[in-house]
């Protein structure tokens, strides 16, 4: 599904894709956490939610991620990716639609930190125990 067909699909139907997807994600959470793992959530923009909120502020289906938030941790490399692309096309990031491998550390790091910030481990990884 594209870009533009997923952001309608949310928005329709008073928001039942989006009451399933945070279902879904409280169902998802529960079975990890009941495994004994950790759980998150990583919201892995395309070009066209980067320039959203590059351009205004916010992207497509934010109202999602705030329903999101109360649910589970949500790990989100956009504003790092931005920043990194700050006066830049996003074409770094991008290639035919997909991720090139620029984007990859930026990703993979806001995702480390996040998790690490989010551990309850995390004093011990700061050195303190």
């Amino acid at each position: 599904m594209s870009d533009r067909a997923e952001g309608e699909v949310l928005r329709q139907n008073d928001g039942e894709a989006a009451r399933l997807a945070i279902k879904m994600v409280s169902q998802f959470k529960h079975e990890a956490e009941t495994a004994g793992s950790r759980f998150y959530v990583v919201h892995l923009p395309s070009e066209r939610d980067l320039l959203a909120l590059r351009d205004t502020g916010t992207f497509p289906f934010a109202d999602l991620f705030v329903e999101l938030n109360r649910v589970a941790t949500v790990i989100k490399p956009e504003r790092a990716m931005l920043e990194v692309t700050r006066g830049h096309k996003l074409d770094h990031f991008f290639h035919d639609g997909h991720y090139t491998t620029n984007a990859f550390p930026h990703v993979v790091g806001t995702i480390v930190a996040e998790a690490l910030l989010a551990s309850p481990d995390v004093e011990r990884f700061r050195g303190n125990k």
